[in-house]
C-alpha cells in the first residue's frame, strides 16, 4: 500500500514538472505576434475624425510623411514625460520602447523625405504642446492613466495612417516603408491596449 502511494506521488509531481517545462514565456513587449498575423488590420472607429483624417493623410505623399512626422514627434515626448513621472514599471517600460522605436522610425522617414525635398515638422504643433502640458500636470495614477489614454488615441490614428499609405499611398518608397512598419505600429497599439486595461483597474 505504501509503495502504491508513494508511486501516485512520483506520478503527480512528474506531471507537474512536466507540465510547468511546457509552459509558455511571458511575452516580451512588441514580439508576442507574429509578423504575419500582426500586419492584419485592425478594425478601427471610422466615425472617429481624427482616424478618417488619419486615412486621407496615409493616401498622399506629403499627408503620409507630416502626419508620420508629427506622430513620432507626439509619442516620443509625451513617453520622455512618461519616462521621468511614470511609477508603474510597465508603463516606464512601454515610455522606453516608444522612444526607442520612435527614435528609429523618424529618422529613417527623415531620410525619405530629404530626397524629396520635404521639410518634416521638429517641434509639437500648439495641440500636442498644450497635450504634454496637461500630461506634465498630473502626477501618480491619474498621470499613468491619462499617458496610457493619449498613447491609445495617437496608435489608433498612427494605425489608420501606416494602414491606408500601405497601400493607397501615391508614392511606391512611402508604400514600402509603411508596409516595412506597420506591423511594429499595430503591435505598439495591442501593447498599450493592454496597459490601458491595467491602468482603469
Amino acid at each position: 500500500m505504501f509503495k502504491q502511494i508513494v508511486a501516485a506521488t512520483l506520478v503527480l509531481t512528474l506531471g507537474s514538472i512536466t507540465a510547468s517545462a511546457q509552459t509558455a514565456p511571458m511575452p516580451q513587449m512588441g514580439r508576442d505576434v507574429p509578423a504575419t498575423q500582426a500586419s492584419d488590420s485592425i478594425p478601427l472607429d471610422m466615425n472617429d475624425p481624427a482616424i478618417r483624417q488619419a486615412t486621407m493623410d496615409g493616401k498622399s505623399a506629403s499627408g503620409f510623411m507630416m502626419a508620420a512626422a508629427k506622430s513620432d514627434l507626439t509619442e516620443s515626448q509625451l513617453s520622455e514625460v512618461a519616462l521621468r513621472r511614470a511609477s508603474s514599471r510597465n508603463v516606464q517600460d512601454f515610455a522606453k520602447f516608444m522612444v526607442q522605436e520612435h527614435g528609429k522610425t523618424s529618422v529613417e522617414l527623415m531620410q525619405i523625405a530629404r530626397t524629396k525635398n520635404v521639410t518634416l515638422p521638429t517641434t509639437l504643433s500648439p495641440e500636442d504642446q498644450q497635450a504634454k502640458a496637461d500630461l506634465e500636470g498630473r502626477t501618480g495614477a491619474t498621470f499613468e492613466q491619462l499617458y496610457v489614454a493619449k498613447m491609445v488615441k495617437g496608435h489608433e490614428k498612427a494605425v489608420a495612417l501606416f494602414q491606408s499609405a500601405a497601400t493607397q499611398n501615391e508614392d511606391p518608397e512611402l508604400r514600402a516603408f509603411a508596409n516595412k512598419h506597420l506591423a511594429d505600429i499595430q503591435q505598439h497599439l495591442r501593447d498599450v491596449s493592454r496597459l490601458s486595461v491595467r491602468a482603469r483597474s
